[in-house]
């Protein structure tokens, strides 16, 4: 959705990159006011947070085309790739929303125009 904001969030451990997606990703963010203002026809992957490991062009086109499993390794796993955030989401409210997961190396919001 054009105008919503993302971000990448890169953990020091894949185990904390991985509990930080158990744990947020599907979460809904919104205020109740927000909530209230909802349409009825809003779609939930519109609005719900989504949070998974960061994959490259050619790993998105990959898994679109077929359904493999991912080969993991020890530095797989600790870029993660936010959407659906609010537009008043900061870097700092990032790092404190990802911080209880584990050290958080980098997190930049960006917008999507």
């Amino acid at each position: 959705k054009a105008g919503r904001k993302f971000c990448f969030v890169n953990f020091e451990t894949p185990e904390s990159a991985q509990k930080a997606v158990e744990e947020l990703n599907g979460k809904d963010l919104r205020t109740e006011e927000q909530k209230s203002e909802a349409k009825e026809d809003d779609k939930p992957e519109d609005y719900l947070l989504y949070v998974g490991r960061a994959q490259s062009k050619a790993e998105r086109a990959r898994e679109r085309t077929q359904n493999s499993e991912q080969t993991s390794s020890r530095a797989a796993g600790v870029n993660l790739y936010v959407k659906n955030l609010d537009e008043a989401t900061t870097d700092a409210s990032l790092r404190e929303l990802f911080e209880p997961f584990g050290t958080v190396v980098s997190c930049i919001a960006m917008k999507d125009d």
